[in-house]
């Protein structure tokens, strides 16, 4: 009981020390979650007369905290790209790229790349983006911060299979006399 209180103690003590020092600029460092505030409310639930405030260490401990305050986005977004809300699923391949677009509820796409570079350049690299989609005059439009991103369908696939034959940014070259095509799975 006292060494779950004096742990969880310091480990608060820690993650404040690590809020003080980003606030300051200093350095950055992250606070551990539930690890502190979890030590700390077991202890002082133990304690008869301190129970009524146990839920205080979860609160007042930054690493729990920011962790209670961030939990429903990342719910939100787990959820919004999960297998329950994909639409659409397209896969393409040429001799270095592999590239699997998936298209989800609430007009949110993921598009995934695994390069496989020549033997002298050395291993595998795998990219993700994401952001918002929208269908406009026939094509494909995918919203990015630079602006948008535009796959055609293929002439003979329909929409089906969409043709990718733009560089996405300067990690994909993909020469113009090679489109990738992605077809629905």
């Amino acid at each position: 009981m006292l060494a779950l209180i004096i742990i969880g103690g310091l480990v608060c003590l820690a993650n404040l020390a690590s809020l003080v020092g980003n606030i300051r600029g200093a350095r950055y460092s992250s606070p551990v979650p539930l690890v502190g505030g979890g030590m700390l409310f077991a202890g002082l639930w133990q304690v008869s007369s301190a129970r009524p405030f146990a839920w205080l260490a979860l609160a007042l401990d930054w690493g729990t905290a920011s962790f209670l305050i961030a939990s429903p986005r990342h719910v939100k977004e787990i959820w919004s790209t999960s297998r329950f809300c994909l639409l659409e699923e397209y896969t393409g391949q040429n001799e270095t790229l592999k590239a699997t677009l998936q298209l989800f509820r609430g007009q949110l796409w993921v598009l995934r790349r695994d390069y496989k570079p020549k033997r002298e350049e050395g291993g595998r690299v795998s990219l993700s983006m994401t952001g918002h989609y929208r269908y406009e005059d026939g094509l494909l439009i995918l919203e990015l911060k630079d602006g948008p991103f535009t796959l055609r369908p293929s002439n003979t696939g329909g929409l089906d299979e969409w043709v990718w034959s733009e560089s996405l940014d300067t990690h994909s070259h993909i020469p113009s006399e090679q489109e990738l095509v992605l077809r629905r799975k």
